[in-house]
């Protein structure tokens, strides 16, 4: 074996071993050794880029039942397998207006199909379409907000329209129940 190299800039014989070049002082170390801070960057942000794209996908949801003694069971199952709880926009407003905590511990993070009669559609701040069900009487300002990520859906609909939708809740934000990934039954 061979204990000599060429230098990759001036191609002298060097010592294999050298981390410079005696002659013209090119570092001969790897890109990685040389940029530490740069390697260490990038190994971060291929750590996030896996850990982003492993965990969209197959989302779960606690399916919540009740045993023969009235204990009430969580199970985590996928979205897909889960069974939606029906509800109308008027009861879910109502259960949320009438006491928030109940109302999380019997719908946030559960499966639903909800039905009642469109009162706007709009986007979010990443353009996703909005689907705003209307509460109450004529001069109610509450509403279900139904974020879709399937824009084409929300394109057919017009407002005063009477929709099914499934989704899964995630509580109450700013006063009116929000629920994702809805999708129009």
């Amino acid at each position: 074996m061979s204990t000599t190299k060429s230098c990759p800039k001036c191609f002298k014989d060097i010592n294999v071993n050298a981390k410079r070049c005696p002659e013209c002082q090119a570092d001969l170390r790897n890109w990685f050794i040389r940029h530490k801070f740069l390697t260490a960057l990038l190994i971060l942000l291929v750590i996030i880029g896996i850990g982003v794209f492993s965990s969209s996908g197959d989302e779960k949801v606690i399916v919540k039942s009740v045993d023969e003694n009235g204990n009430v069971i969580e199970k985590e199952v996928s979205i897909d397998d889960a069974i939606a709880l029906r509800v109308t926009a008027d009861r879910l407003c109502a259960d949320y207006e009438s006491n928030e905590v109940k109302a999380d511990a019997k719908y946030k993070d559960s499966k639903l199909e909800i039905t009642g009669k469109v009162d706007s559609i709009s986007s979010d701040f990443s353009d996703n379409a909005v689907v705003n069900l209307k509460c109450g009487g004529e001069y109610s300002f509450t509403s279900v907000s139904c974020s879709f990520s399937n824009n084409s859906e929300a394109a057919e609909l017009s407002k005063g329209d009477n929709i099914t939708v499934i989704g899964v809740s995630t509580g109450e934000i700013i006063g009116s129940p929000t629920v994702k990934n809805c999708k129009i039954k």
